[in-house]
């Protein structure tokens, strides 16, 4: 290679700062670069804008230079770096099939590389300068669509000639990315799995598995078949990794020996691991992190355990045999999307993890697969759901009472419509609604559902849930934390404790007053909403520590009003035990009004 010359005094003040001795400095040693970079690469095309972008980055890191004695070895160092990233990106652009774009502007490519049709480049081209910062998409203009030269269009725009050459560098740069990325899309497949078993013994049915954003939908029958029906829809940047993220979804249905509590089972599909949630690296890239479903069974049933000893007959019967219901996943591997790039048109959005923006564009990441399971069951067979999901269960009503539909699990929310029975939702589960729903529901949930919105001030839990209870004829057992609870229509009896969130108890069927009802709190917000006829009917007893009682919108007259440094109480029973309406929020606030009943 021929030995070039530099002055190092030139080199001095372009490091001090001095813009004139920087452009006399690059306009010396483009040949040098030049020359350097040929040995790499053999396209005149691609090595003259690998030269400029030697030189650009040299312009931006000269001020690092400590010893100008070393500027050329610097400098040949960098376009060293430079031809190697480039040889990687021309690898990676062969195994992905994409197509080079290079030489688009001033000839016409083949027209295979293109979707257009010829009469349409032009609006197309148009499009994409639009998108460019305006003396960028001017300086591609003239020099490719008006063949002015670098120095004529300098001259024309009233700018050093470097920044020309600079910013028809990057513009083209830019427009290879944007070129690139219209050809883009995401590929979609979709299949379907039906399986159906006969019940000949009363065994339990135990349904396991589910994801964030799945849904379930449970119905009761009485034909005496298990039967399922599971959609599987799958994203992919081709159709065969599209097709390799839906093999990872297991579906299983069969009828099993024995069931353990304790130990991990041997009857599933495969020793695998459920996807859980996202991690972020050093560099803040996302990334799945997995937990064994082993270990997830074995969790699980402790938690049934704990939170739910009258469950140990179901216990005994799944030691007996079961009927097995698996829809899983297994190593789901992360999608990076565009969000631009997903589908419109889905029947129900996917689920995605993680949300963030790179290089000025909003992505999603996760596992970008959607599953849809139907269920049919025979009713009159205990129930444990050991799912995530958005979770349905209607017109489900066994003749006895006595038979427990039991939901457990992390992630997810039951929908309870038309149904029947002794119901216990557990875990960090929650319930979205009940409707018409006869029997006893225990709920117990001590995970908080909402997130927090660290953007405002001051800063505060968001977006916290609502659980609607509508027609509720038996009795209802809740504890739970940061809910917002809706009791509309409750006949029964009603205990609650909601911790830190919110609940609404509205008082409007005459065959209210016949029921029991005690709500709890240590900080949050209880509100009674009655009907005077109501009202006739109930003996209240209202009790707050350090809060405030609100009867602003209630009748003053013939209430029972006392105080002392530990408590506050408002209420026409003075005992506790004699009320059938008990309210204590310790810290929080009580509102009563009345309503017309609408």
């Amino acid at each position: 290679m021929k030995r070039w010359k530099v002055d190092r005094q030139r080199v001095v003040q372009a490091i001090l700062g001095d813009k004139k001795a920087l452009d006399e400095l690059t306009r010396q040693c483009r040949p040098m670069v030049r020359q350097f970079v040929s040995q790499w690469v053999d396209d005149r095309d691609e090595a003259e804008d690998l030269t400029q972008e030697v030189l650009m980055r040299a312009t931006e890191q000269i001020h690092k230079l400590r010893n100008p004695d070393s500027f050329e070895r610097w400098l040949l160092d960098i376009a060293k770096n430079c031809c190697k990233m480039w040889l990687r990106s021309r690898a990676l652009e062969r195994r992905k099939g994409v197509v080079s774009l290079q030489g688009y502007f001033g000839t016409d490519p083949p027209e295979d590389l293109f979707y257009w049709h010829r009469w349409e480049k032009q609006q197309v081209i148009e499009g994409w300068l639009s998108t460019l910062p305006s003396r960028w998409a001017e300086a591609l203009r003239l020099r490719f669509l008006n063949g002015y030269s670098e120095r004529e269009i300098a001259q024309q725009m009233g700018v050093p000639i470097t920044t020309v050459v600079n910013d028809i560098h990057r513009a083209k740069q830019k427009l290879k990315e944007a070129i690139g990325m219209t050809k883009q899309k995401l590929h979609e497949v979709k299949t379907t799995i039906r399986k159906e078993l006969p019940v000949k013994e009363r065994f339990p049915i135990v349904i396991y598995g589910g994801h964030l954003g799945w849904q379930w939908e449970i119905q009761g029958s009485d034909n005496g078949f298990v039967r399922m029906e599971v959609t599987i829809m799958a994203l992919g940047r081709t159709e065969q990794e599209a097709k390799r993220q839906q093999k990872r979804i297991a579906v299983q249905l069969q009828q099993v020996d024995k069931l353990s509590f304790t130990e991990p089972f041997e009857f599933f599909p495969f020793v695998g691991k459920a996807w859980r949630g996202i991690t972020t690296g050093r560099k803040g890239i996302p990334q799945p992190f997995y937990a064994n479903h082993e270990g997830m069974w074995v969790g699980y049933m402790k938690m049934l355990s704990d939170l739910a000893p009258e469950s140990l007959p179901t216990k005994g019967a799944m030691s007996k045999g079961c009927f097995l219901v698996v829809v899983a996943d297994n190593g789901l591997k992360g999608l990076e999307v565009p969000v631009r790039l997903l589908p419109k048109d889905s029947p129900t959005p996917y689920p995605w993890h993680f949300a963030y923006s790179k290089d000025d564009e909003h992505r999603v990441f996760g596992p970008g697969v959607l599953v849809k399971a139907k269920l049919s069951i025979p009713q009159e067979l205990p129930l444990l759901a050991v799912i995530e999901g958005e979770i349905s269960l209607a017109d489900y009503a066994p003749e006895s009472q006595e038979i427990p539909a039991i939901f457990v699990g992390g992630y997810g929310a039951v929908k309870f419509n038309r149904v029947k029975g002794n119901f216990s939702v557990l875990g960090d589960m929650g319930i979205s609604e009940a409707r018409e729903l006869d029997g006893h529901l225990t709920w117990r949930m001590h995970a908080c559902l909402s997130g927090v919105d660290w953007g405002r001030e001051p800063i505060q839990r968001v977006a916290i849930p609502t659980s609607l209870f509508e027609d509720v004829s038996g009795d209802l057992d809740i504890e739970v934390r940061q809910a917002r609870l809706v009791f509309k229509g409750v006949k029964g009896n009603l205990k609650v404790l909601n911790e830190f969130g919110k609940t609404e108890l509205w008082l409007t069927n005459p065959e209210a007053s016949k029921g029991r009802y005690e709500l709890m709190s240590n900080s949050g917000e209880i509100a009674i909403f009655l009907t005077p006829q109501v009202e006739k009917a109930m003996r209240i007893h209202l009790l707050t520590e350090c809060g405030a009682i609100d009867r602003s919108k209630w009748r003053w007259e013939g209430l029972s009003v006392y105080n002392d440094p530990k408590e506050i109480f408002i209420g026409t029973v003075q005992h506790w035990e004699d009320a059938n309406l008990k309210v204590l929020n310790r810290a929080g606030n009580i509102f009563v009004a009345y309503t017309n009943g609408d």
